[in-house]
């Protein structure tokens, strides 16, 4: 006996409605342990986040990173980081959590307040407590020491202590967070500095008023995230998310137990969240947070 066709305009729709039902379903997905995979939102506020254990890794960082304090990501996902007081970046691949030198500004290295670690594609940014920048041009991809590099003068040793640096969504700028303004001490601000144009740009004022439960707030660190900025301030163990206009979204606080001093913050492709702690009379660690599953 024959077996039924179906006829070619049904088998098509059947075939769509399969393929459109597993992209639906799959949207994004991150991989939690072998064999198990969970369907994941893309993350718009800090509330796709929990701060526990269940969704924490965190490893020891080597003795040369007792005093980290930025972080940044490259587009293959690589972390980087450098200690607060010399120019050399080290890297580390989150797979197998090796740590190794990447590059070095100036032989010796220059030794200065370094506060934060940008890439923008593959060029290469510092930032020090007095607003002064440093880019090394495809740094990224070409490590090593480096005795010639870029030189920026953002302009706001007088305005306030920098200490937070990441890429911007403008192309060619970076975004400088303040951690304390030198007119008062009542809230803080987030500066652009757009590289081609040497010209310093300020971006919006964040009142501690705003922040709940926060008389004083010290940002450590910053980073793009979602359609705005994600601020860490490591004193107060808090996370604060802003929009590109500067208004609070959502705010999150990170475990004292987990976090002695957290400086640097990041994001990878998939969405976890990078968090640097410096060791203080410690070691130093790295935490992840991956999103939490929906």
């Amino acid at each position: 006996m024959g077996k039924a066709k179906v006829p070619a305009t049904i088998a098509t729709i059947l075939v769509l409605s399969v393929v459109v039902g597993l992209l639906w379903n799959v949207r994004d997905t991150a991989s939690v342990s072998a064999g198990q995979i969970l369907t994941v939102a893309v993350p718009r506020s800090l509330d796709d986040y929990q701060f526990s254990g269940q969704w924490r890794n965190q490893w020891v960082l080597p003795g040369k990173l007792m005093e980290v304090s930025g972080v940044a990501i490259t587009d293959d996902d690589r972390i980087l980081m450098h200690n607060d007081e010399t120019a050399v970046i080290y890297a580390m691949e989150i797979s197998s959590q090796e740590v190794s030198v990447h590059a070095q500004f100036g032989n010796p290295a220059l030794a200065v307040d370094i506060e934060g670690i940008a890439v923008i594609r593959d060029d290469l940014y510092l930032v020090t407590s007095t607003g002064m920048i440093y880019g090394i041009p495809d740094g990224v991809l070409h490590g090593g020491i480096h005795t010639e590099f870029d030189v920026f003068d953002s302009g706001l040793e007088a305005i306030c202590e920098v200490e937070g640096l990441d890429r911007d969504f403008e192309d060619r700028s970076l975004v400088l967070a303040c951690k304390q303004m030198y007119d008062r001490d009542d809230y803080i601000s987030v500066y652009r500095y757009r590289l081609d144009q040497r010209r310093l740009e300020k971006m919006f004022d964040l009142p501690f008023s705003e922040v709940a439960g926060e008389q004083r707030i010290r940002p450590s660190g910053i980073t793009i995230f979602h359609d705005g900025y994600l601020l860490l301030a490591g004193k107060q163990k808090l996370l604060i998310q802003v929009s590109r206009q500067g208004q609070l979204i959502s705010q999150g606080k990170l475990k004292k137990k987990h976090h002695r001093q957290a400086e640097g913050i990041g994001l990878l492709g998939d969405h976890t969240l990078i968090v640097a702690d410096e060791g203080k009379d410690r070691k130093a660690t790295i935490a992840a947070y991956r999103p939490a599953s929906h």
